[in-house]
């Protein structure tokens, strides 16, 4: 994964820097300050027109999304180990 300008900029030495666990995490290279606790979880919602709920291309991109997300729930609410 590319690293954001954030990222960049705290990699250059320019900084800390207020990042997403998910964004940062799998980066090596960053470190979580000692002590230092995601923030509360926010929910993710996914909307979509009732008209097109039963579509089979929805239902199959929100079946596709739960999984995804379920997969990574951890690296998402910050509880993974870092690398």
């Amino acid at each position: 994964m590319k690293a954001s300008f954030r990222q960049a900029a705290a990699l250059a030495g320019q900084g800390m820097i207020f990042e997403a666990c998910l964004l940062a995490d799998p980066d090596p290279r960053l470190i979580r300050l000692p002590g230092a606790r995601p923030l509360p979880d926010r929910d993710i919602w996914v909307l979509t027109h009732p008209d097109l709920i039963q579509t089979r291309r929805i239902a199959t991109l929100l079946r596709t999304l739960v999984e995804a997300l379920t997969a990574q729930r951890e690296l998402i609410e910050g509880s993974a180990v870092p690398a």
